[in-house]
């Protein structure tokens, strides 16, 4: 998943420092809820989606995360979303998981 995110997340120009905190976002949730992660492209759009849903800042919806995971089913994503979400309990501008752009989204909110 780690190394999906990676790729995925480089080619669409995310910094070295979002794609560090989307693999943190995975390796905190594989931890707690000890995840195998079976299809490692579903999780890793989970994981993209939840990133991008958290920082609030970039303009990519759940259609285009599916297309930018190799065409994952959106309602594959959401499950795993919420799963994540749920697990962690993460909520806007999380601090655990938050880039700088959300900061600011956030003090301007």
């Amino acid at each position: 998943v780690s190394k999906k995110l990676k790729k995925v997340m480089g080619i669409y120009m995310f910094s070295s420092q979002d794609v560090i905190m989307a693999q943190t976002l995975w390796s905190d949730y594989q931890h707690l809820s000890g995840e195998r992660a079976v299809l490692p492209e579903v999780w890793a759009a989970a994981v993209l989606y939840t990133y991008i849903k958290v920082n609030a800042v970039y303009t990519y919806d759940i259609n285009k995360v599916s297309e930018i995971c190799e065409f994952v089913p959106v309602s594959a994503v959401e499950r795993t979303h919420q799963s994540i979400m749920d697990a962690l309990a993460i909520e806007k501008y999380d601090p655990r998981y938050v880039n700088e752009e959300g900061l600011l989204m956030m003090a301007l909110m």
